[in-house]
């Protein structure tokens, strides 16, 4: 029997009411899908993987015709981060059959899955056993113009993709470039590049004991053929299966034989 989902969450960490999630909730609905968002009541990108346990958060249902989107689509804002909604849609919703996370405004590559809150709420739902991926228009600027219809156009393939397997878990970030649909490459399966900061802190101000700081900073990229950097700066979808266990295998061998002593 293969895959074939039929309740879809949708999340995000640009807030429920970003145009990206809307579009893909959309195109969901339209394509025969039952589809309900769950997305933080405000922009939490770079969040990455954190919940918030120090105040209680308020969930609250808005209605979907108030972005022009099918009434079979329930909205709720949740004031908390990505994963705070897909715990919370785990436990207060009916039963979904996949997280879909996105269409996040922005890139999420490399090194920066791990601060992307569009990202780490595909992987809360992986982490509870529910199959997951994120995806993302790779726009460097809100300038221009954002083809989210190539987004999802890849997003609709890429689940006639998983429907037509047989293994139901899975987690993976795919990553598409702001570009016509007609300029797309083509699709590659890709690792995990490497993506580091220059520059990253900037002083605002600084006076006596207090400093003012912003961080953000410049992608400096390290390319490779199969890292999903090197594939959207080519003009290629990147697709990255991600698993859970991060343990370092080559170090496991050295650690249990010194401190077997």
């Amino acid at each position: 029997m293969n895959f074939n989902p039929k309740r879809i969450l949708l999340t995000n960490d640009d807030g429920y009411s970003a145009v990206g999630i809307h579009k893909l909730a959309a195109a969901l609905c339209q394509c025969g899908y039952s589809v309900t968002i769950m997305a933080p009541s405000e922009d939490k990108s770079g969040s990455g993987h954190s919940m918030t346990i120090d105040r209680p958060l308020q969930v609250r249902k808005i209605s979907s015709t108030s972005f022009s989107l099918p009434e079979s689509i329930e909205v709720f804002s949740l004031t908390g981060t990505p994963t705070d909604c897909v715990s919370v849609a785990k436990s207060i919703l009916p039963r979904f059959d996949m997280v879909v996370s996105g269409i996040n405004f922005g890139p999420n590559l490399g090194d920066d899955v791990t601060y992307s809150g569009t990202f780490c709420a595909a992987l809360e739902g992986y982490l509870y056993g529910v199959p997951s991926f994120a995806i993302s228009l790779a726009t460097p600027s809100i300038l221009g113009e954002q083809h989210y219809e190539t987004a999802l156009k890849v997003a609709l393939d890429f689940m006639e993709f998983l429907k037509s397997r047989e293994r139901f878990f899975f987690l993976y970030n795919i990553n598409v470039p702001n570009l016509p649909l007609s300029e797309i490459k083509g699709v590659l399966a890709t690792t995990q590049g490497i993506r580091r900061y220059e520059n990253a802190v900037h002083i605002i101000s600084k006076k006596d004991n207090e400093m003012w700081i912003t961080l953000g900073g410049t992608p400096m990229d390290i390319h490779s053929p199969l890292f999903d950097v090197t594939a959207i700066d080519r003009g290629y979808v990147s697709i990255t299966p991600i698993q859970r266990d991060m343990t370092n295998m080559a170090e496991m061998d050295e650690l249990r034989d010194y401190f077997k002593k």
